[in-house]
C-alpha cells in the first residue's frame, strides 16, 4: 500500500487515504517507512483514534482526520432474504437460535477462550454458523474449534459479498473477532459479542 502512495505521487497524482485502519506496526523500520510514505498523501482519514495515534507515532506530520468506518453507510440487510440465502446453502435454524461466528487465529490462549464461549453457546441449544471472511486463513482455526464438537456445525464459505448484510440480518446473535463482522452485526441491530484481539476491535 505504501508503494502505491509513492507511485501515485511519482506520476503527479493526488492521494487521499480514505477511512483506513492502521496498525499494529511493530518494527522501527516499518514505522519510519510508514511515516515517510503517508506524509506524502494529500489528505489522510482513518476510522478510529487508535489508527490516528499509530500514524502520529510513525512520524506523520500532516493532519489526520478521524471518521466513522464507511461501512456504516451500508443499508440494513433484509432478514427474510438472509434466511432464504442460508436455506439455499443447507442452513436452517429449525426453531433454534441462529448464531453467526467469525473467528481468526491469534493466540492459543485466545483460542481457549473462544472454545469456552462456543461450548457455552452450544450447551444452550443454539445453532452455530461459522463464516469464513478470509480464505484460507480462517479455515484451519475454525476446524480446530469444530473438531472439539464433532464437526456438526455449518461453515459458510460460498457467498457473494453483497449478500453479507442480508445474512447477518438473519442471525439472532453474532460472535466475532474480525472487525467487519462486528460492524455488520451493529448495522443490522443484531446483538454481538466482540472477541477483542486488537485495538481496532476495541474501537468499535
Amino acid at each position: 500500500y505504501l508503494f502505491l502512495i509513492r507511485l501515485a505521487k511519482l506520476f503527479g497524482r493526488k492521494v487521499i487515504l480514505l477511512g483506513n485502519g492502521v496498525g499494529p506496526i511493530d518494527s522501527r523500520f516499518n514505522r519510519f517507512v510508514t511515516g515517510w510514505a503517508v506524509n506524502k498523501a494529500d489528505m489522510i482519514t482513518v476510522r478510529d483514534e487508535h489508527s490516528k495515534n499509530v500514524l502520529l507515532y510513525c512520524g506523520v506530520k500532516k493532519h489526520v482526520y478521524v471518521f466513522a468506518d464507511f461501512c456504516f453507510t451500508l443499508k440494513k440487510g433484509n432478514k427474510r432474504r438472509g434466511e432464504e440465502i442460508l436455506k439455499s446453502k443447507g442452513i436452517d435454524a429449525g426453531g433454534k437460535k441462529l448464531i453467526g461466528v467469525v473467528i481468526r487465529h491469534w493466540s492459543s490462549d485466545l483460542r481457549k477462550k473462544v472454545v469456552s464461549l462456543v461450548k457455552e453457546l452450544k450447551a444452550g441449544g443454539n445453532k452455530l454458523v461459522f463464516i469464513l471472511f478470509h480464505i484460507p486463513e480462517d479455515i484451519d482455526e475454525i476446524n480446530k474449534i469444530r473438531k472439539l464438537f464433532g464437526y456438526e456445525d455449518h461453515i459458510l464459505r460460498d457467498y457473494e459479498t453483497g449478500e453479507l448484510t442480508d445474512i447477518f440480518a438473519a442471525f439472532d446473535e453474532v460472535v466475532g473477532m474480525r472487525y467487519h463482522s462486528i460492524l455488520l452485526a451493529a448495522i443490522n441491530n443484531v446483538p454481538f459479542t466482540a472477541v477483542a484481539y486488537d485495538k481496532k476491535v476495541d474501537s468499535l
